[in-house]
């Protein structure tokens, strides 16, 4: 009877051991799954947008390109208010009041038509601006990517640790710019921003699109 005890004692003890044993392996075998499925750390670049665009070669010859044609349209808004001008003073010695009058609609229609043409040359010349900062802006984004690849990073985030507070700014304001900041602080080892600029500027001037 004893024996017969111990030997069932024996037995509960060695299925105790193995379901432990078991159970250990399977916790490794997850942890091994787990890690074989989990995702790579990420790695992280950053650049420094307004720093980007201050120092591209592209944007100051594009900037200069539209200037040059603000400034020539200004030159004809110019000349116009010029003529306007002189037809105003002409139409106030106009003896006949009839004559005065048409002379009047007539310079009133061209101011409306001298103002309408200054308010599409200023929306044309915004348009414009925007159309160039847009096409830099694509070539960052593919700039950070290629060099991304290449330097192995899995991130290229915008680095705004340089966005300040104003002096003396309302309560709204703090909140907005504060709000709107996402890196609190980062290292400056993978700072990709002078590549990007290298890069871009080498293409501009082999005459790359």
């Amino acid at each position: 009877m004893m024996s017969t005890l111990m030997n069932r004692s024996m037995i509960a003890a060695a299925l105790l051991i193995g379901g432990a044993g078991l159970l250990m392996v399977g916790q490794a075998t997850a942890r091994n799954n787990a890690a074989m499925f989990a995702p790579t750390a990420p790695v992280i670049a950053l650049v420094d947008l307004p720093k980007v665009f201050e120092a591209l070669d592209e944007r100051g010859v594009r900037e200069k390109e539209l200037m040059d044609n603000a400034t020539a349209k200004q030159a004809e808004l110019t000349a116009l208010g010029k003529e306007l001008e002189d037809e105003s003073q002409k139409a106030k010695v106009i003896g006949n009041i009839n004559q005065q009058q048409a002379a009047v609609i007539k310079l009133l229609e061209k101011q409306a038509m001298a103002n309408a043409k200054r308010s599409a040359y200023d929306a044309l010349l915004d348009q414009q601006r925007a159309e160039i900062f847009k096409a830099l802006y694509m070539k960052v984004s593919e700039t950070s990517k290629k060099i991304a690849e290449m330097q192995g990073y899995t991130i290229v985030m915008a680095d705004d640790q340089g966005l300040n507070i104003p002096s003396g700014a309302s309560t709204d304001a703090v909140r907005s710019v504060l709000g709107s900041r996402r890196v609190l602080y980062a290292a400056k080892t993978h700072d990709i921003t002078q590549d990007i600029i290298n890069q871009l500027n080498i293409e501009f001037k082999s005459g790359k699109p």
